[in-house]
Formats: C-alpha cells, structure tokens, sequence
C-alpha cells in the first residue's frame, strides 16, 4: 500500500528533517512505510542501511557488533575495523567505542539514511544514551529513521525545538476511507460502494492488519460483502490469533487484569478504572498502556479520557467473557453507578442495560429521550437502548414509547412501528378501566400534543403531502406557544411537503419559522432540517449563494452542541449539493467521505436519495462509470424495498441521464426498457407520487430522444415542461430546460436561436455559480459554447463578462473531460488561433503536452500509461506545471491556460 500522503508531507519538510520516528502498535504498516521510504532515498543518492533489532540486541557488546556492520554501505575500511577489534577483545571499553562513533558520524559530510525497524526492543540504557547522542551530534547530511511499538526513551528535547523531527503516529498510518478503497482495490481486488467502505474503516480504524484480514475474508468468500464487514470483529481466528501473539500474551498478569477490567468500557479515565478494577493505579497504568501503544487512544490533548480500539476491546471483552461471565456485568454496575454520580448520564444508561439494571436504565431514558431524540436527533442512541430494554419496560412510560416512534418516523423502514406505537399509546390511554399510566391533565395533553406531530412527521415521511399539511395546520393552530420543539418540527415537516409540493415560496415561509422555533427551543435537529429544506428549496430557485449560507448556517448551529453523527451528516449534506450544483466534484468527495454521508443518511429518504445520487454524480466526473451506475442500482432496489415511487424513478432517471452523459445511448435505451420507465400508465406510480414521477418520465423521454437526434419531438416535449417549470419559478429546472432547447435547435439547424437559448442560460448561472444544470446536458453543448466564446467581445474590461467567460471556460473544462476524442477535435479546430500569453518560466514542450492531456481530462494512472513512464514521474510532472501556472488542481490548472491562451 504506497503512503503516497506520508511522502509527500516529507517531502514538503525535507530540507530540515533529520530524524523521523514512527511510533505506533503492532500491525499498522510501520515496517512497510520504512520500505517505501528506503526506496526513496535510494532513488535519492543517498547511502542507505537498515537495522532489524531483536530481543537478542538489547545487548551493548553485540548491539555494538550490530552498529558497526551498518556503517559498511559508506565506510567498508572503518566498519571493518571496528568489528575486528570488538572481534579481538572480549573485554572492550563500550563507552569509548560508542564515544567513537558519535564522534565518526558528526563528522560525516555525505548523504546518509539508517533505517532501524523494532527500536521497542532496546531498554538498556547505555544503548538508549548512545541514540539520543547519535541523533542529536548527526549532521544534517544523515537522517535516522526510527520505527517502534512503544514511546521512544530518548531525549530529543532540543532537537524537536529545532524543528528537525517529523514524528508520525498510530492516526497517521491508519488508512483514510480513500485509501482504504484504494487498499481493498489494489491489494484485494474488491470494489466496495462508499457505503460498505465506510462501515469497513468504522469496524478497522483504519489499521492496516485489521484492513488485510477483513479483505481476506471477503476474497475468500461469495457471501454478501457488506453482511461480511458488519461480522467482522474479534472473533475472527486469524485476528485472534494476531493480537495473542502480538500484543496480549506478551503483558505481565497485572497489565492483563487491567486489559480485562476496562475493556467493557467506551472511554475510560483515571479514576473510572480505579472503580472498576478496585486499584488505585489508574493514572500509572494509562501512561503505561500510553507509552506501550497498546491499542488506547487518547480522546482529549489533556490525557484525560482514553479508549481502546474498537477490535482490540471486543477481543478483550471476549477473554472476560471466557474467564468470568458475570464479571462483565459487575464492572458495567459500577461504571454505571459512578457515571450517573459524575454526570455522564447516557454512558451511565449504556451501562445499566449492560448491567441489566433495567428499573434504573427505565428512569434515566425518560429522563433523556426528549433531548437525544428531538433535540439532537439521535436516532441510533434510542434504537440501542430500545434494543437492549426489555418491552415490558418500554411501556412502564409513555415518553419513552413516543421517542422511540419519533426516532422510528425518521428511518426508512420505521414509519409502520411509529404510527403502531402511536396508535397503542392512543389505546393504552383510552382505556380508563384498567389506567397504564397514572398522570395529571397537563401531562397526557403535552403526550396527546407529541403523538399527533409524530403523526405528521410520518405523513411528511412517506410524501403524505396533503395529509401532512393538514394536520401541520391543526397543529400549528392547538400547539401551545411556548412549545418551541413541537412547533418546529410541525414547521419542518409542512415545510418538506411545500418543498415535493413545489410551492416553493411557501417552502421557504414554513422553513423559517421551523428554523426560529428550533433555535428557540434549543433543537439543533429541528433547525439543521429547517436549513437542510431551504437549502434545497433555494437550489430549485436557482439561489446557490442562499444555499451556501444555510450550509454555513447549519455547520454553525452544529458547532453550538456537542454534534451527532445524524445531524452532521445531514448539515454536511447541504454543503455536498452546493459543491455537486458548482460541479465542484473535489470538494464534494471531501465532504461526502469526511463526514461519513453515505454510511449515516441512508435511512431518511430524502436524505438517502440526495446522497446516492451525489455520490453517482462524483463518479461519474471520476471516470467511474459502472460504479456510479450500481450506486443508482441500489437507490432503486432501496426505494423499492421503501415503497417510495419518487425515489425509484428519480434514481432511473438518473441512471439514463448518467449513461447518456457518457455517450451510452443504447445501454440508455435498454435501462429505459428494462425498468419500464417511459410508460406512463406504469402500475408503481401512485396518485400521491404522480406529478413527481411524471416529470422524471418526461424528462428522461426528452433527454432521450435528443441524444437520438430527434430535436422536433425533443423540443415539443421540452417545452411542454418547461411552460409548468416556468410557473412553478424553478429557475434550476428552466436552465436545465433551455440547455436541452438549445442543443435540440442546433440539432435543428437553427444555431442562432441555440445560441441565443444557451446564452440566456449562461447570463442565469453565471453569477450564482450554478454549473449543474448546463453540465448536466452533456458535451454535446461544447460545439455550441465554443461559438459563444468566439463571438465574445475580448477586449472588454467588465467584470459581469469576465465572471460569464470564467463560467464558460469551467464549464467548457468539465464537459471536455467527458467528450468524445471526435468532439475535442471538433473543439479545437473551432478555438480562435491568439498567441499565448507569457509565464515567467514557460512551460517546456514535455510539459505543454502533458498540460494538453490534464485538460481533456486525464488522470495521473492514464498519463502514465500514454506517455509510457511511471506512476512518479507522471505525478511530479503535473506538480512542476501546477507551480509554474501557480494553481493548486486540474480545474485551475485547465481555466488558467485557456484563459491565457497555452492551449
């Protein structure tokens, strides 16, 4: 697996490294990146040794024999010395033979590298002072690398004020999501949805022998890969036997007892493990367990709060398990006990289901569920504890019945148990012969009141829309008004349903006051779905700056508490479809894998469909193209299993148009066949759904028949639409429209009126940004842009142009990526010939014609292979063109010189 982002962070601070430690546990690469940093500075002409230590070692007179034999690779005479007097005499002065070589190596003046792998087995502490001189006394022309499991005993104090130590961890080598796609693709040929990649770095950490058993075990087997990955865990024999051997059989008794005692807890502190172990050495053994790297990670720069990894726990618990059944439970009641002593309530609740102290768990969720279900949306915290709460206890309290149909209400599969669970708290209270529950007036109204929102909520949920209006509007009138929450999210969900109703105006009415009541009420869930419907409502209106300060806004609102996974990721979403509407693919990927979008919103449906179908647009961009087309795949198979016509259909359309976007217009017909899409009296299409599912039909019809070159059908079809868009002033939808006009006209013979229909698109987009609409057409546009630019007047100085040119030039740019080589010739042989304007250092022939290749849109593994040199040099190419046109990507770096004429 190539550290290509270690590398190149070493890179960037070469000039002053002088030592390098990586310090991390068993198993996370560190001997694999010394490899690959070996065989960098060998192809830097730097004199390379290598230093394997073993228990053996840790022994000055044959450690001494050991040093000396290094030193062969740059001084055979002064290596060869050494050892034959250390070979002479058995009763050698060590101290002044180290004192030796300290001296030696201040002295050199070549390039030099010692690689020295397994340093943790060195505790003897004359060896240990001759490497903080050696390291300290090198010159700059020698650089130690250092790998070790544990802390190193050394002092280098002043050597890291001097800024020359670059220092890598356990989180620098775990692998990232990208890369850990990149690992199961390279090293086990498996290609995972982002999904499935997610949920496999979530179980791993990222650590690499995690990594490689789990893909083993997908490799060798034809059961589902994502059923494969959730099993995945410390259970497995190979993983077993790894950390056996690595790690737990080789600590003393005492450590074990500890290992065993905190391992049933998510986060451990100090004074924690001291209740749970009944010691009192929990600060000790934590700076121990610190020092060792023994799978504990920190979670606060004060040392405070540690965990262990998540496989490394469950193998321990495992050995509790096997040891001692019952002495798991006991250590969750006393975690229990001092958790709800000290404040930390919801761990307190993990515990006392762990524990099965169910009267105390029952009391605490009441408690709780308000905030973690509405207030947070916390959805996975109340399926937990539902989960591990016997239902006998569910029902002992009626807020906790209703918090579980909440957080039910918002999950694909969950709409039925919310509404049967509301309509039992409804039977349980009619029933005034035998009472379930003993509470005053007030009490059941504020039930009552909560019940009938989670109705609507369900309502909003399954695209009920005039069921859900009707009741927000009852709602809005009866709720009380100082009951924020509520009144939020009645506010939200008539907003969604104004939003598919695509009374856009009323929309953004209804999201605002959702978003007023939320912030009031102090539910940063009700106002981050306030922003997540405006921000999709000001798309469709074509407002992309609006929308960009509501993703703003929602990641500010998320700032504010302490943050669940849920609502990141859906604050997370609306700055994903800013990026995807600019057609800024980069940043989209960034913040789709970031913040885990995939994985976490892929059980609220809305959510789920906007997510899947950014995801297939970024690959699509990519050059992925099969991958994008079975991430719409499996929207469709999920929609189905939802019951949500809307977002099968819009997942098909989605599939067509992705395929047509890449010139695929048979396998376009043929998904058209296969799914039955353009038959308008298809029996999944509901009334409740018609109107939404009409115009994906519609659409995909047009789009087909101009890829055909049918313009007249195309364009009476495209005009029908476009006259109901225009009504509904969905300016996003209009762009879209007009584009296909345009290229329908043209394909008509009529290029003054396409020009005239596109440019009209342009003077829309341009100062919004809004890319997507015109992208999404195809490269059959490029033909027509072209005759835009060359019609330009270019001497003018206004800014209003110059943002239409930039906008033109990008979009040109992408569309190129995606063309044809027959179009890009046609393109080219259209672009006016001007004489190229001048860089301080100008690009040489080689680097011109790689420039060439990044702008039709190649990536660095396909410049590699058409210019026929490696993967390194293509990549070090492409860096010295992006410095000397000082640009920072491949967009830039094709804007740029276009604009200045270099191609």
């Amino acid at each position: 697996m190539n550290r290509s982002t270690i590398l190149k962070r070493m890179a960037e601070e070469a000039a002053s490294v002088r030592f390098v430690s990586v310090v991390a546990p068993a198993g996370s690469g560190k001997s694999t990146l010394l490899v690959e940093l070996h065989e960098k500075c060998r192809l830097e002409d730097s004199a390379c040794a290598w230093l394997s230590l073993e228990a053996g070692d840790d022994e000055p007179a044959r450690f001494a024999r050991y040093i000396s034999s290094v030193f062969r690779v740059i001084d055979k005479p002064f290596a060869e010395t050494n050892l034959a007097y250390l070979k002479s005499s058995a009763s050698a002065d060590l101290t002044r033979f180290f004192d030796d070589i300290i001296e030696y190596i201040a002295a050199i003046d070549r390039r030099f590298t010692l690689f020295v792998d397994d340093f943790h087995v060195l505790k003897d502490p004359d060896i240990l002072d001759f490497w903080t001189r050696f390291i300290s006394y090198a010159p700059s022309s020698v650089r130690t690398v250092i790998a070790s499991r544990s802390k190193l005993p050394l002092d280098l104090s002043r050597l890291r004020i001097a800024g020359g130590i670059f220092e890598l961890g356990q989180n620098d080598l775990n692998l990232s999501v990208q890369e850990t796609m990149r690992f199961m693709k390279e090293q086990h040929n498996v290609a995972l949805p982002m999904p499935t990649v997610q949920l496999l770095h979530d179980r791993t950490e990222g650590w690499m022998v995690g990594l490689q058993l789990a893909g083993m075990a997908i490799s060798k087997s034809d059961r589902n890969k994502e059923e494969i990955i959730r099993g995945f865990s410390a259970r497995d024999r190979n993983l077993q036997e790894y950390l056996f051997e690595a790690v737990y059989g080789l600590q003393d008794e005492a450590t074990r007892h500890f290992l065993l005692c905190t391992a049933p807890l998510n986060r451990f502190s100090a004074e924690l493990c001291d209740v749970v172990t009944g010691q009192n050495d929990g600060y000790h053994r934590l700076a121990q367990l610190e020092a060792a790297n023994l799978f504990i990670l920190p979670l606060d720069r004060e040392g405070h709060w540690y965990r262990y990894h998540h496989l490394f726990s469950e193998y321990l618990v495992a050995q509790l398990m096997r040891g001692d059944p019952g002495l798991k439970a006991q250590i969750c009641a006393n975690a229990a006990d001092w958790c709800v002593g000290e404040g930390y309530v919801l761990e307190a609740i993990q515990y006392c289901l762990d524990a099965s102290y169910f009267e105390k768990a029952t009391d605490l969720i009441a408690e709780q569920a308000k905030t973690v279900a509405i207030g947070e949306g916390n959805h996975s915290i109340i399926f937990e504890w539902m989960r591990k709460l016997p239902l006998e206890y569910q029902y002992r309290r009626p807020e906790i019945l209703l918090h579980h149909a909440w957080s039910r209400a918002f999950t694909r599969d969950g709409v039925g148990i919310a509404v049967s669970i509301c309509d039992e708290f409804e039977k349980l209270l009619a029933d005034t012969e035998v009472p379930r529950w003993d509470l005053p007036a007030t009490e059941v109204q504020s039930l009552v009141h909560l019940c009938n929102v989670i109705r609507c909520i369900t309502f909003a949920c399954v695209e009920a829309i005039d069921d859900c209006l009707f009741a927000a509007k009852a709602l809005l009138t009866e709720l009380p008004k100082e009951d924020d929450v509520l009144i939020a999210s009645a506010s939200v969900a008539s907003a969604f349903s104004y939003y598919l109703q695509k009374d856009l105006s009323q929309a953004l009415v209804s999201a605002h006051e959702a978003y007023v009541y939320g912030r009031r009420g102090e539910s940063a869930y009700a106002a981050i779905w306030a922003d997540f419907v405006a921000a999709m409502t000001n798309i469709e209106l074509g407002r992309i700056g609006a929308a960009e300060l509501l993703a703003r806004r929602a990641g500010q609102t998320l700032s504010e508490v302490s943050g669940d996974s849920q609502i990141a990721a859906l604050a997370a979403l609306v700055k994903a479809e800013v990026d995807c509407q600019r057609c800024d693919f980069d940043s989209l990927q960034q913040v789709m894998v970031d913040s885990r979008v995939m994985s976490i919103l892929s059980s609220s449906p809305e959510p789920l469909f906007i997510a899947r179908r950014n995801e297939a647009r970024f690959r699509l961009w990519a050059g992925d193209v099969e991958a994008a087309r079975e991430v719409l795949r499996q929207g469709q198979d999920l929609a189905l299993t939802m019951d949500m016509p809307r977002l099968y259909f819009g997942f098909i359309a989605e599939e067509i148009e992705l395929q047509l976007h890449n010139g695929d217009i048979r396998g376009a017909r043929d998904t058209a066949s296969r799914t039955d899409i353009l038959n308008r009296k298809n029996s999944l299409i509901t009334a409740r759904h018609q109107s939404a599912v009409m115009e994906y039909i519609e659409l995909t019809d047009a789009r087909l028949l101009l890829a055909e070159g049918r313009g007249d059908e195309a364009l009476k079809l495209l005009n029908m639409i476009l006259r109901k868009a225009q009504s509904q002033r969905r300016t996003a939808l209009i762009q879209q429209l007009r584009t296909m006009k345009s290229l329908a006209l043209w394909a008509l013979e009529k290029e003054t009126e396409a020009m005239r229909e596109l440019d009209k698109v342009v003077n829309s987009a341009a100062p919004e940004l809004h890319m997507y609409p015109l992208y999404r057409v195809g490269s059959g546009l490029l033909v027509i842009l072209q005759r835009l630019e060359d019609e330009r007047v270019s001497d003018v100085e206004d800014d209003a142009l110059d943002a239409k040119y930039q906008f033109q030039q990008q979009l040109i740019k992408l569309l190129s990526a995606n063309a044809s080589v027959d179009m890009r010739v046609r393109v080219g042989q259209l672009q006016p010939r001007l004489k190229p304007s001048a860089l301080a250092d100008p690009l040489t022939d080689r680097q011109l014609e790689i420039l060439r290749l990044i702008c039709s849109g190649l990536g660095n593994k396909e410049l590699a292979q058409e210019l026929h040199i490696s993967l390194s040099t293509a990549k070090w190419h492409v860096h010295n063109i992006f410095d000397k046109l000082g640009v920072r990507n491949r967009t830039s770096a094709a804007a740029y010189a276009r604009k200045i004429n270099l191609i």
